[in-house]
């Protein structure tokens, strides 16, 4: 029915990417230009520039531009043997700005068009120019803002358990900063040289490390796992690294700035290397050899090959390979999200390991499920195990935990997802995936547990039948590492607790002399699940095209 509109705003970004590709700067140039842009804005700003103050609606449109504003720009130059060096200046620094917010504007159509396909907003044209997006009165909405603030809980109270080693770093900043002064330098007027000095250096690997603990996913495989031949401690330690680099070249820059006010930090932050250069540096950070550096530095690099893989999504890139042999460092790419650019490519690059690793993700997710539960007569069955009928496998629970006590009995499926970001597309195929595997499930094991006596558990798990005869209550858990909830009519089984991991954590850290844990855990998913929640969205916003405009409309507008 609304075909020809979307096939009108199609032709509206078709148009509007033309008009960015066609505005002046291309190749190299733009890159340089693009990348100057969104670390000035989204570190130069932040750490440095305090009087420059940006709304809430530039941010968001920084936050989704830049993987996709780097594949318009990204062709054969990037094949050329150099690099162009040259200052910026105020023409190409507004130009930059622009193409960014446009190119952001671009993707927030784009994925208003994902969440119309998903079936989250309405779409018409309320006049031959003006096209209007409404929020549906869906049973559940903004349910993965709720499950945001679960992983910002988990980051603030990983911060207030580092604080000692913060407040160490702090004590040692001024003597960092003076000897970081004494080494760093104006070079070629414009630009920024630093001579290296192992003090600094372990500074900021220290402070890396403490950064790296709060990123969720950190460890996500066991040290020992091996990816192309490498263990994944060796690729979590180059995530660690590559932390360290970005914060301490910043540093040196603002060093620099107070040295020179008249500099442009844009001309400091950007920064670009030889990929031999980058390859020893991340050896020695590392402690491998420069093959298994190599092999790993790759997974932090967008390039040719590997660009349409990354850029449908907005995950930036820590490194862009932007001439023969030579890097382009992202600020930007470097502090954001190194992991999940590093596990995505992982991913892309070793599949097959990718995929024998998932079912030792949720082995590991199951370990640290019941190091959560802290009563000391709970019986953690501590394997995966299947539900029969007669010889036919019906389903499997991933976890089991008995409370004699208190006769309660938990079954817990959890899901190890990958995180999606922004791509709405992906979103909707995982919530799909998601709620009709696990709202199977329960009521698979719901109907097992119906036919069948919980003392018929006895000869599955290899527990005592006069054990289970104690039980009086079972409780099913869905838990997601990543995503539980999602905005919607579809909902989850209401029969089961949902929780994201870090909801989880959350709760039992904080409750951790429970006398009945099961049921205090189930109670609790239940009380703050976020389909109990609601977003009130009263703005309205709007993207203009030039003649064209596209409102965003709230439930109530």
């Amino acid at each position: 029915m609304y075909d020809h509109i979307i096939t009108e705003l199609n032709q509206i970004i078709d148009t509007e990417e033309q008009k960015i590709i066609n505005c002046g700067i291309s190749g190299q140039v733009a890159i340089i230009e693009l990348c100057r842009a969104i670390d000035y804005f989204l570190i130069g700003v932040r750490y440095y520039d305090a009087k420059k103050k940006m709304s809430e609606d530039d941010i968001d449109l920084y936050n989704n531009c830049w993987p996709y504003a780097i594949k318009l720009f990204y062709d054969n130059s990037m094949e050329n043997e150099g690099v162009p060096l040259y200052s910026s200046h105020n023409s190409f620094a507004s130009l930059a700005d622009m193409i960014l917010q446009h190119s952001g504007r671009i993707y927030t159509l784009k994925k208003l068009l994902d969440l119309y396909k998903t079936g989250v907003y309405s779409l018409n044209r309320t006049s031959t120019d003006k096209y209007q997006f409404k929020i549906l009165p869906l049973k559940t909405i903004g349910a993965e803002y709720f499950e945001v603030l679960e992983f910002e809980k988990q980051n603030q109270a990983i911060i207030q358990s580092q604080q000692i080693k913060y407040d160490e770093l702090n004590l040692e900043k001024g003597e960092i900063s003076t000897i970081m002064s004494s080494l760093v330098f104006r070079w070629r007027d414009d630009f920024i040289g630093y001579s290296a000095d192992s003090r600094v250096d372990t500074y900021y690997y220290r402070l890396a490390t403490l950064e790296a603990e709060r990123i969720p996913g950190i460890n996500e495989f066991p040290d020992d796992l091996v990816f192309n031949g490498i263990q994944f401690e060796l690729y979590k330690k180059a995530v660690i690294a590559i932390i360290s680099w970005s914060l301490k070249h910043m540093n040196f820059c603002f060093e620099l700035k107070k040295k020179y006010r008249e500099l442009d930090i844009r001309n400091l932050l950007i920064k670009f290397q030889p990929k031999e250069f980058v390859t020893d540096n991340l050896a020695n950070a590392i402690n491998a050899d420069n093959n298994t550096a190599n092999k790993i530095l790759s997974t932090f690099v967008l390039n040719r090959e590997n660009i349409d893989y990354h850029c449908s999504g907005n995950i930036p890139p820590p490194f862009i390979e932007i001439g023969k042999n030579q890097l382009l460092y992202s600020n930007v790419g470097c502090m954001i999200d190194p992991l999940n650019f590093m596990l995505n490519e992982l991913n892309r690059q070793a599949p097959k390991e990718w995929d024998k690793a998932i079912s030792v993700r949720e082995s590991t997710m199951r370990d640290e499920l019941y190091k959560l539960f802290l009563k000391n007569d709970l019986i953690k069955i501590p394997r995966n195990f299947n539900l029969k009928d007669k010889n036919k496998i019906l389903t499997d629970i991933d976890a089991c935990i008995i409370d004699p006590d208190n006769g309660e009995i938990a079954i817990f499926q959890i899901k190890w997802q990958e995180p999606y970001g922004r791509v709405m597309t992906e979103r909707y195929s995982k919530k799909k995936n998601f709620l009709y595997e696990c709202n199977n499930w329960i009521n698979t094991v719901d109907g097992w547990f119906k036919n069948n006596e919980y003392t018929e558990l006895s000869s599955i798990i290899g527990e005592k039948r006069s054990l289970l005869k104690r039980v009086k209550n079972i409780r099913y858990f869905v838990f997601g590492r990543n995503s539980t909830h999602f905005s919607g009519n579809d909902c989850p089984d209401e029969r089961a607790a949902w929780g994201v991991w870090p909801q989880v954590v959350n709760i039992m850290l904080n409750n951790k002399n429970s006398e009945n844990p099961i049921k205090f855990l189930f109670k609790a998913l239940k009380e703050n699940s976020p389909i109990n929640k609601k977003v009130t969205i009263l703005n309205k916003s709007e993207l203009c095209f030039g003649d064209k405009s596209i409102s965003i409309l709230p439930l109530d507008y």
